[in-house]
């Protein structure tokens, strides 16, 4: 993490949980990466807010996990789609 405060209403438990801290080796800093949208939806759902506010907080803790919204959008526009007439 790139700052030294943390996010408002953001708590120190919390935050070492959102940024998945069980899961780095001492000293390794989370990469966007390795926050896929599946993880932001059971976040969000777990937390009862949005994807939105999840990747906020992320960003605002100095991981620049991308907007979900442009995610999907570009996902979408590579599914293959029937010919319209």
């Amino acid at each position: 993490m790139s700052h030294d405060s943390l996010p408002k209403g953001l708590s120190f438990s919390e935050a070492l949980r959102l940024v998945r801290a069980d899961q780095l080796d001492v000293g390794e800093v989370p990469e966007a990466e390795g926050f896929p949208l599946e993880f932001l939806v059971k976040t969000a759902l777990r937390k009862r807010t949005s994807i939105r506010h999840i990747v906020s907080l992320l960003n605002d803790l100095g991981i620049p996990v991308p907007d979900p919204a442009e995610t999907i959008r570009a996902a979408l526009a590579r599914v293959p789609r029937p010919d319209q007439f």
